[in-house]
């Protein structure tokens, strides 16, 4: 979309002299930034308001999805492993979608951390962002809070690895 400058104030339609600048992210409107004063003043500033908006926007974005996708292998790992009536052909694609492959051996391990009823939703979120870190291509591997526990699934072979792993999580959290 172009810049749109208006050269004169028309206060009896409300137009005061500046520029409207587009917010786009992926190829889509998603805002306008107005800035008033003389368009040749403005728009050098409206340019940068405008480039911080949109990268805010695909951040806030980003964080979203990631937020949602996060969400979303919760509660595949609680039907998973709590479901008593699950049809493992629907479980397994819906793992796929996921990037969660279940016909692979998994470990899983169980973190309980001890604090006030008032402090354990605030201790087992700074619990789970300290471990999804370990958690990476090389060994793949999901976290979730369920029943007030930190559930940790690693894919693996190697259950000394595993053991090594879950040891170190342990001792640094």
């Amino acid at each position: 979309l172009p810049i749109l400058t208006v050269e004169n104030d028309n206060l009896s339609r409300g137009e005061y002299k500046g520029v409207n600048l587009p917010i786009r992210v992926s190829d889509r409107t998603v805002g306008v930034i107005g800035i008033t004063g003389p368009p040749e003043e403005v728009l050098a500033l409206g340019g940068i308001v405008q480039r911080m908006t949109e990268i805010s926007v695909k951040e806030a974005i980003t964080k979203e999805q990631q937020t949602l996708m996060e969400q979303a292998k919760q509660a595949f790992v609680e039907n998973w492993l709590f479901s008593e009536n699950t049809d493992l052909s629907e479980l397994e694609l819906r793992g796929k979608m996921l990037g969660i492959d279940i016909t692979l051996p998994w470990f899983v391990i169980i973190f309980e951390m001890k604090g006030t009823a008032q402090e354990q939703e605030l201790i087992n979120v700074r619990a789970v962002n300290y471990i999804r870190p370990y958690l990476n291509v090389d060994s793949p591997g999901l976290c979730a809070v369920i029943n007030q526990r930190i559930m940790l699934l690693l894919q693996s072979n190697d259950s000394h690895n595993v053991y090594s792993s879950a040891t170190l999580i342990q001792e640094n959290l």
